[in-house]
């Protein structure tokens, strides 16, 4: 059975929450009678049958569905596919602290490219879409990790790719990653041989208003307010969760200054 890793924001009336699944499974095709809630992941047409922009097929290969949480519950039973759309949007719900009750119904926007040569270009974004009985929008975006020990089956339209990433961001294998992206940034963003990378700089460039300096080894990390100091720096994106951990405030920053727990 697929895993599926999930976070969310709740601070916010519409959150968003970005999960990868996983396909353990061998190719099962698409059996029987199409599921009207997630088509077995294919469009609304085989790509092949048309490459034409003209014609009886003309229009959208995507599929779009409104349900309720029983209807994917009752699906999920028959069709495989929306097992794992079960599987994945409970887990995620659970570790937000959302229960079944509080749903009130869903919809879900499957994108498919429209032609062979629109492969490249199309978008083939997969997202689901919760109204919660208070109002609140929990927005599902879905991503495929493909290896070698669990495949895409052949038998699922296009399906945006991610990489598996590590559970903590604090693990040997999540540090791994972080220091071959900045290999990567550095020695390969360039426009050509002939032109520097854009990741790489020759010379320090002047630092932001506030940095975290993170020290070397066990030297205590801190918030520093650089004043016209040059320095290499690197700026991150990180999604905090249900609730934040540490937050800078008026009241807070002399403390951040000396130190961050």
């Amino acid at each position: 059975m697929p895993a599926w890793w999930g976070c969310a924001d709740l601070s916010h009336l519409r959150s968003r929450s970005v999960l990868i699944l996983i396909a353990q499974m061998a190719d099962r095709g698409a059996s029987g009678a199409q599921c009207s809630i997630c088509n077995h992941f294919q469009g609304k047409w085989p790509i092949e049958s048309h490459k034409s922009l003209e014609g009886p097929w003309k229009g959208t290969r995507h599929h779009k569905a409104d349900f309720t949480w029983d209807n994917l519950r009752q699906s999920a039973d028959s069709c495989y596919c929306c097992d794992i759309l079960l599987e994945g949007t409970h887990g995620c719900f659970r570790r937000q602290g959302i229960q079944e009750s509080e749903i009130e119904h869903g919809s879900l926007l499957f994108l498919y490219p429209y032609a062979l040569d629109e492969v490249e270009e199309a978008s083939s974004m997969k997202s689901l879409l919760f109204t919660m009985k208070n109002g609140r929008k929990f927005e599902i975006e879905m991503f495929a990790s493909d290896d070698d020990a669990c495949p895409i089956p052949d038998s699922w339209d296009y399906i945006l790719v991610s990489p598996r990433m590590a559970p903590r961001s604090d693990s040997k294998q999540a540090l791994a990653t972080i220091k071959k992206w900045m290999t990567e940034c550095i020695e390969t963003h360039g426009d050509s041989h002939d032109s520097p990378a854009f990741c790489e700089s020759p010379c320090s460039s002047k630092l932001p208003t506030r940095v975290v300096d993170v020290g070397s080894d066990n030297d205590s990390i801190k918030l520093v307010e650089p004043r016209e100091e040059q320095g290499h720096y690197i700026c991150l994106s990180h999604c905090w969760g249900k609730e934040q951990i540490i937050t800078t405030t008026k009241s807070t920053i002399e403390k951040r200054r000396c130190g961050i727990p």
